[in-house]
């Protein structure tokens, strides 16, 4: 597995040596917000228009209709949600396209919605979440979405991806597992980023293709946020 992840993060530094030049970088104010249960649609958008959030990788017990409603509040494009007790959606520009797919590996399968979007030409940004549930197997799951990543995602683009787990011990277990391709967000973000419960987590990278200025975790009105102000590197 460590060699699938050195795979991905030699894929987002192989374009260092095509030089500079070409078209700005790309912020993206990002939120992974765990919804608490009976959050309105309304208070799920103020967590992200507070922060002017563009990007935001959402997982809430909640249908398809309340999604939406938090999509149209926060002028996002909706993608998703996943079906289950614990429902996941991304909302951003619109996409080139977008899935939910079942994604299996040595001990269990995960629900796990799937965007591309195009930042400009042949730059791409890739956007992930799903769930992590207590006693799944941890380390056979990152394996298999390391290798998702290496296969299915292209070369040019840039992933930033959320995972829901069920404590902060997992959380930790799979920032180590997932590094150096992907790195946790809390890593950009101090002591006061670190201090967030284990509800939910928020990785990008390549760090070559998207690079992270500040991070801060905590509690908000509607449940666990991870506010990132994150770079997507367009001059590779």
């Amino acid at each position: 597995m460590r060699h699938v992840a050195l795979t991905i993060l030699a894929l987002g530094a192989a374009g260092c040596a095509a030089g500079m030049g070409g078209p700005d970088d790309v912020s993206l104010s990002t939120v992974a917000l765990r919804v608490d249960p009976g959050t309105s649609p309304a208070a799920a958008a103020a967590a992200l228009d507070d922060v002017d959030a563009r990007v935001a990788l959402i997982a809430a017990e909640a249908d398809s209709a309340w999604f939406a409603a938090v999509a149209r509040a926060a002028d996002l494009h909706l993608s998703g949600p996943t079906v289950g007790g614990l429902s996941l959606a991304l909302m951003a520009m619109e996409p080139v396209g977008d899935t939910v797919i079942e994604l299996t590996y040595e001990g269990g399968t995960i629900a796990m919605v799937d965007a591309l979007y195009e930042l400009d030409d042949d730059h791409y940004l890739d956007l992930m979440a799903f769930e992590v549930g207590a006693g799944d197997a941890v380390q056979p799951l990152v394996t298999r979405l390391l290798r998702y990543i290496a296969t299915d995602v292209p070369p040019s683009a840039g992933v930033i991806l959320a995972i829901a787990v069920p404590d902060a011990a997992t959380g930790d277990q799979i920032a180590r597992l997932l590094s150096p391709g992907l790195f946790d967000a809390r890593r950009c973000g101090g002591d006061g980023a670190a201090a967030g419960s284990g509800g939910i987590r928020l990785f990008y990278g390549p760090e070559a293709r998207v690079r992270c200025g500040d991070a801060a975790t905590g509690a908000v009105g509607a449940g666990v946020r991870v506010h990132a102000r994150l770079v997507a590197g367009l001059h590779l």
